[in-house]
């Protein structure tokens, strides 16, 4: 990385010094770099190559004010070094200065068009704003520069399939990347993510068997793997895993992939006692990455509540949203797992309903506007609204209703009724123990859902979560209506008929044959959504009720 560096050098060290330099760097040892760096600077006061070594240095140890410092100095001495202002920009980000941070990747952009690694930062900067329709500009500007450039093409492919759902657009990214490097694993393994979220299963089965063929230490390409196929005795699947498993070689985060893959292996054996025990390693490993810790769920749900009864106390009277220029949101929630999926399936394929996904766009604009941690007025109110509205118009499709699938929106059913009185919210409940069961035995990438890593958290929040739906009920008596997922699938027809019927819609037929639905689903139940309804689902974690006494006992059946 250093030698990055080194053409900026004007009254500079000489090649020998910096080697040495370079060594340390490699070695980690900013501690040393830094103080050797300050000898130089005594024979070499003008150098800017030194200032911003030990800006770099202090990065790397997380003392963001000092690298900021003699960043600045490194400018002072050559202010058309855009690497510097790169760093700097890096540097203002992690210190929470987004806006400094954007105008020092502007800077090092203006200096140098061509500058690859600032069209990636800034694109990452927008992406983590939740900006995506910027952060799309930007990665497209930096590929019109360097149009195979595969980390632009990897972010971009990734955006598209994740926020936008424009499915073919991200393959082709993906596809590019290829061209230019065909046995990426990355890339195989995301076009077998995208071709289960559109059903067609044996492409994805080959695409995540190209990845592992790449790289058989791909351990998340194992892992998607392992949820789409049922494995068999003469597969050399569990093989190839449990060599994985005891190499020296592979990250925590990769451990947790191939624990999980090998849990699902396992179980599809029918070893149930196995299956468990890599479940449990896999969980424990997975809590202890995210460093997940349940107060910090405790006390979001009694934030909720004091909001809340702000709210009630101040009975804020908001004007219709429901008109032409608008969709209308359609919420279906409840617990992972619960069965949501499904259930969005089904009323997606109603002629008047568009099937979003899991959209985060409600609770990211809440922590935007810190609606929690303020006392709330109109006008934020009408702002959390504006904002939710104006991601929902920008999906491509005709239709008026826009399902927004995401479980965890249970917490916001206060102000989703406040900002959207005539709100439709559906609620899918499930049988408690089977609900907690599913979710133990996924891996979610999403780290805000650290409770599903440990049966005793799982039991904990799954009261927290009843206890918090039983407030919203009172709170709003017949507004909501809640389905029972064993009944839905015990009785599909009258149950459809029922849901169809409370979302204010004509009757169509269409919607007893969800399964041929050709949207894209991509949760952890895409397969599931694809087949006629399955009625034993709830009954799976009896195979491991040896393990779940405690969850049995104080949830029941």
């Amino acid at each position: 990385m250093l030698d990055k560096y080194i053409n900026f050098a004007s009254k500079q060290p000489k090649n020998i010094q910096i080697k040495n330099l370079e060594s340390l760097y490699n070695n980690k040892n900013f501690f040393e770099l830094i103080k050797y760096s300050e000898v130089f600077l005594k024979k070499f006061p003008e150098s800017n190559f030194i200032y911003n070594l030990i800006g770099i240095s202090y990065f790397n140890l997380g003392k963001y004010s000092n690298a900021v410092e003699n960043y600045n100095i490194s400018i002072s001495l050559n202010p058309k070094n855009f690497e510097v202002f790169n760093n700097k920009g890096l540097c203002l980000k992690k210190m929470g200065d987004f806006e400094g941070a954007l105008e020092n990747y502007k800077l090092a952009l203006n200096i140098n068009p061509n500058f690859m690694d600032v069209y990636n930062n800034i694109g990452n900067l927008y992406y983590e704003l939740k900006s995506f329709k910027d952060a799309e500009k930007i990665w497209n500007d930096g590929l019109k520069v360097s149009p195979s450039n595969i980390v632009l093409l990897r972010n971009l492919g990734t955006l598209l399939f994740e926020k936008k759902g424009e499915i073919s657009l991200a393959k082709k990214n993906f596809e590019k990347i290829l061209t230019v490097s065909p046995e990426k694993p990355f890339a195989l393994n995301y076009l077998g993510m995208i071709y289960k979220s559109e059903g067609k299963f044996d492409k994805a089965e080959r695409y995540f068997k190209k990845a592992i063929e790449a790289n058989q230490n791909y351990s998340e390409a194992y892992y998607n793997l392992s949820y789409i196929k049922k494995i068999n005795k003469q597969d050399n699947f569990i093989r190839k895993l449990e060599k994985l498993y005891s190499s020296n070689q592979v990250s925590a985060e990769d451990k947790v992939y191939i624990c999980f893959s090998l849990a699902k292996a396992f179980d599809d054996l029918e070893k149930y006692s196995l299956s468990y025990k890599y479940l449990s390693e896999g969980n424990f490993l997975r809590k202890k990455l995210i460093g997940y810790n349940i107060n910090k769920d405790k006390k979001l749900f009694s934030k909720i509540y004091k909001n809340f009864k702000q709210l009630q106390n101040d009975n804020f009277k908001l004007h219709n949203y429901n008109n032409l220029k608008n969709k209308v949101p359609i919420f279906i929630l409840g617990m992972p797992r619960s069965g949501t999926t499904l259930v969005e399936q089904i009323i997606s394929t109603h002629s008047k309903v568009f099937g979003a996904g899991e959209l985060n766009i409600l609770s990211n604009s809440i922590y935007k506007l810190d609606i929690l941690n303020k006392k709330v007025s109109k006008d934020l109110l009408l702002k959390l609204r504006k904002l939710y509205l104006a991601h929902i118009n920008e999906f491509n499709t005709s239709k008026e209703l826009v399902v927004d699938k995401l479980p965890a929106n249970y917490l916001w059913i206060g102000l989703i009724f406040t900002i959207f009185p005539n709100a439709k919210v559906i609620h899918v409940k499930r049988n408690a123990v089977a609900t907690c069961w599913s979710n133990f035995t996924k891996y979610f990438s999403n780290p805000g859902i650290g409770f599903v890593y440990s049966l005793s958290d799982l039991l904990k929040y799954y009261k927290m979560y009843l206890e918090m739906m039983d407030y919203w009920d009172d709170c709003f008596p017949g507004k909501i209506y809640n389905l029972n997922y064993e009944t839905l699938t015990e009785g599909p027809i009258n149950e459809i008929k029922n849901l169809i019927s409370y979302l204010d819609l004509k009757w169509e037929d269409e919607c007893l044959k969800f399964y041929n639905n050709p949207r894209i689903v991509k949760t952890a139940s895409s397969l599931q959504v694809r087949q006629k309804i399955y009625r034993g689902s709830s009954r799976k974690w009896l195979n491991y009720s040896q393990f779940l006494n405690k969850l049995e006992k104080e949830l029941g059946h």
